[in-house]
């Protein structure tokens, strides 16, 4: 379910009653008007894909570039509660040959703010466009863990297929050293 920002601005609702009324929904709209009404560090997870390097067509109704991007992420620190992450999941597109490194810088900016790359992780896309004949098959975006100081929480994914066997092979390993003369 989702919540439309525009109830917020329109009914003037004051932010507390604003995420009592909220409670575990999804918030649609744009995301600059929702960041420069609420309060400093109010929040404790944003997860994102925010448009990046005009690899999607939004009608022209998003007009995203390194600017836009900076003020977003300025209106992201103070906002952010202390110990809060931020998932922010981008990619980049070739462009002349060359990667735009767009993600990269935007991660330097976040640490520029005050912001901590607490890890970096390769999301697999599934349903990717077909190959360039002479690059390699891009099929991952870019999840970036972007804490403000240590996080509150961190719940580790597990791949449940191999992470019983990475301890089962060190195990081994470790065993067989043991027994090597």
């Amino acid at each position: 379910m989702t919540y439309k920002i525009e109830k917020l601005l329109k009914n003037k609702i004051s932010v507390d009653n604003f995420f009592q009324e909220l409670g575990e929904k999804c918030i649609e709209g744009d995301n600059l008007k929702l960041l420069t009404v609420l309060p400093e560090n109010c929040i404790d997870l944003i997860v994102t894909s925010p448009p990046y390097d005009d690899l999607r067509d939004y009608e022209k109704k998003v007009i995203w570039n390194f600017d836009k991007f900076k003020t977003i992420a300025k209106e992201l620190y103070r906002v952010m509660k202390v110990g809060g992450t931020i998932v922010w999941v981008v990619a980049d597109k070739t462009k002349n040959g060359s990667k735009s490194l767009t993600s990269f810088k935007q991660s330097i900016y976040f640490e520029e703010l005050g912001f901590n790359i607490y890890d970096v992780i390769i999301y697999e896309k599934a349903g990717s466009g077909p190959p360039h004949p002479n690059r390699y098959f891009n099929t991952f975006e870019y999840m970036f863990i972007i804490t403000k100081g240590k996080p509150k929480t961190v719940n580790l994914l597990k791949d449940k297929k191999t992470s019983g066997q990475v301890l089962k092979l060190t195990l081994k390993l470790q065993e067989e050293k043991k027994t090597v003369v």
